[in-house]
């Protein structure tokens, strides 16, 4: 059986669609239970308004804080996931693995 989606849900579909693909990996681990932005901050000593700013994509993540994000969040939220265009320059050991 095929559905027939009116015109309306179906382009409320394709935005939700596009708003999940825009958000980032470390959004989408924010918005999942509440109180993770601040114990993610607690346990990598980095502030959540940083961390939340990493997120958006308004701040750049420091190698360092990615590797503490990835372990903190049981690879929930990967290094790569932070630095999607350049992490085989940081972590060329990980190419293997990411194939």
């Amino acid at each position: 059986m095929l559905f027939n989606l009116s015109d309306s849900m179906a382009c409320l579909l394709m935005d939700s669609v596009a708003i999940l693909q825009a958000m980032t990996k470390l959004e989408v681990y924010f918005s999942g239970e509440r109180g993770r932005a601040a114990a993610l901050a607690k346990a990598t000593g980095a502030s959540a308004a940083f961390l939340r700013a990493i997120a958006r994509g308004e701040r750049p993540c420091p190698v360092k804080l990615a590797v503490k994000i990835e372990t903190c969040t049981h690879e929930l939220v990967k290094r790569q996931d932070l630095f999607e265009k350049d992490w085989q320059e940081y972590w060329p050991e990980l190419i293997a693995s990411n194939v």
